[in-house]
């Protein structure tokens, strides 16, 4: 489909509904939207000067854009940008909706960390940005936040481009500092600092390396004052959280070893079941850690696993609550352990996820990769899976804390 396209002034406004979120939305009139058969929290691709596919979020378009002109959709000068080939203030784009599949997002955290004497530094203070930045800073943790989608290698390349934009960014900063060259980030336990690790010791707190996980939803599965439905939404995802902690974490946190339990076992963030939904239809994932952020092969095996998981039982919830309008029939860990009779008791899975000691959680995995196997995309995610699995299940964890390091090679 063709539409034109507009930036909008209200959604670049400090005031703007979603604030930062608002790049990853296209917000179209009511009536295009109707014509187009197009619904509020469907996703598109919005194809870019460089032929790359821009995931966005449909969302109504703001009053006064809609006034300024009807005919029109709105998205952020960023977004225009990267669409604009003829340098115009209006242009025609194509666009195509999005149908199956799940778009992903994350926001991975790591640390500065000065080489020389094993040294990390509060990031707000060196590299700033705060917690809306594509690259910014987060209670001193670096994070950043690329731009959504559909598949994983996409979502690595997106980590991969600002990672550079991150170096590039501390360099500036530190133009003719003596520490410049030796600045860099890192994740994980065999860096040696304060005796922690992937930790931040910052204003009397000990902060966390989380890596966050985000998932697209159906409009139905939407939270706002509007639902009817909240308190069925919010019990269906919060079993299929349940289940990505036995799918996910367990394995995400085996190669963290005994020595790097600090997170898991202390922290007060990404505990098992932890996890945020608002009214962008994404669910966010909270609780593996920064330990594979690492390398881009970790990266994007944990995402594709994520992504594998969040499909299957999407597509199964929506056949079995007709089309998430009965969302009573999975809205518990134990009607979703009927779907997935693999599943472990809940309270092993919280110990095992909790304990300092991995023994739990790699006997929880004996037979959970079979289960991925089974599931309804497999195929088409086994090529970022399967050398995950394959580390995983090695017992060999020797990738290195150097993020940089890692992620050069891809």
């Amino acid at each position: 489909m063709k539409l034109n396209i507009r930036v909008s002034r209200g959604m670049m406004s400090p005031k703007a509904p979603f604030g930062q979120i608002e790049q990853y939305v296209i917000r179209i009139p009511d009536h295009l939207r109707k014509a187009l058969d197009l619904k509020v929290g469907e996703a598109l691709y919005l194809r870019t000067v460089d032929d790359e596919n821009l995931v966005l979020t449909v969302y109504p378009a703001l009053g006064k854009d809609e006034w300024y002109d009807s005919e029109s959709a709105f998205v952020v000068k960023r977004v225009f940008d990267r669409v604009n080939l003829e340098n115009k203030k209006k242009t025609e784009s194509n666009l195509k909706l999005i149908e199956g599949g799940v778009s992903l997002g994350c926001d991975p955290e790591f640390l500065i960390v000065d080489r020389n004497i094993g040294k990390a530094f509060p990031a707000n203070s060196i590299i700033g940005g705060g917690p809306s930045a594509k690259i910014g800073s987060d209670h001193g943790l670096v994070e950043i936040r690329p731009d959504p989608a559909m598949d994983e290698h996409k979502l690595v390349e997106n980590m991969r481009l600002l990672l550079i934009g991150a170096r590039a960014k501390l360099d500036s900063l530190l133009e003719g500092a003596a520490l410049r060259g030796n600045k860099s980030w890192y994740a994980g336990k065999d860096l040696a600092f304060e005796g922690r690790s992937s930790i931040l010791s910052y204003k009397d707190k000990l902060w966390f390396c989380g890596f966050h996980l985000h998932f697209g939803l159906h409009p139905n599965l939407r939270i706002g004052k509007n639902n009817t439905n909240y308190i069925a939404v919010r019990a269906f995802l919060a079993s299929t959280i349940m289940a990505l902690d036995y799918f996910v974490a367990v394995p995400a946190i085996i190669p963290e070893d005994n020595n790097d339990s600090i997170r898991r076992t202390t922290g007060e963030y990404g505990q098992p079941g932890d996890f945020k939904h608002n009214k962008f239809f994404t669910l966010e994932y909270r609780v593996p850690g920064g330990h594979h952020m690492r390398s881009p092969m970790l990266s994007r095996g944990l995402i594709a696993i994520g992504a594998l998981v969040v499909e299957d039982i999407m597509t199964k919830a929506q056949e079995i609550t007709k089309g998430f309008t009965r969302l009573s029939r999975l809205s518990s860990y134990a009607k979703m352990r009927e779907l997935y009779p693999q599943l472990p008791d809940y309270k092993v899975l919280k110990l095992a996820l909790t304990a300092k000691d991995v023994n739990i959680a790699k006997d929880l995995y004996q037979g959970l990769v079979p289960q991925l196997e089974h599931m309804v995309k497999y195929e088409e995610r086994k090529e970022a899976i399967a050398p995950f699995v394959e580390y995983i299940s090695s017992g060999n964890y020797n990738i290195s804390a150097n993020i940089e390091d890692n992620w050069s090679e891809l």
